[in-house]
């Protein structure tokens, strides 16, 4: 079943931080929703545009107030912030700056920590053998080669021997 145009935009549409550019948006619409045009298309077509202008100035605007504000207080006085915004409050704009770019760091911060926990079993293992290992003369590149079989055959997971040594063993610490 293809959905009305009206649908289909209206679902591309649903979350405006994806899409910068209305070409963006319109590209991301089915193509076989496009045949079939209606009334409401044509609605939408004029009323988007000006959504994603609206934001994206708006947005603008918001991130201006936003470095105005950061150029007058200190990155860690709570105080000079709250001093501050009471003499100049935050504008509408900017609040919603700060709370778009909240939510980008937040997921950001979440994807990462999320990939640091999908190898942890495995890297703990890593680690744990290589202080407990016999040889303490032998590299950390023929360690790797030696246990990187071994870490796909017990934990699943497939990993270079050049990204053990590197990434997953402790640094060396100077003498």
């Amino acid at each position: 079943m293809v959905d009305s145009p009206a649908d289909a935009l209206a679902r591309a549409a649903k979350d405006l931080d994806d899409f910068r550019t209305f070409d963006e948006l319109l590209q991301s619409v089915p193509a076989a929703a496009c045949s079939d045009i209606d009334p409401t298309w044509f609605k939408l077509l004029r009323i988007v545009p000006r959504l994603l202008s609206k934001k994206i100035s708006s947005l603008a605007q918001g991130r201006t107030d936003a470095e105005a504000i950061a150029a007058h207080v200190a990155d860690d006085d709570i105080g000079g912030l709250r001093a501050y915004l009471k003499a100049h409050p935050a504008s509408p704009e900017c609040v919603l700056w700060l709370l778009a770019e909240n939510r980008r760091l937040t997921a950001s911060l979440a994807a990462s920590k999320a990939a640091g926990l999908k190898n942890h079993e495995p890297r703990d293992h890593v680690a744990k053998a290589w202080a407990d290992r016999t040889d303490t003369g032998q590299s950390k590149a023929s360690f790797a080669r030696m246990v990187a079989p071994e870490v796909k055959r017990r934990f699943g997971v497939s990993v270079t021997p050049e990204r053990i040594a590197r990434h997953w063993l402790p640094k060396d610490e100077p003498a």
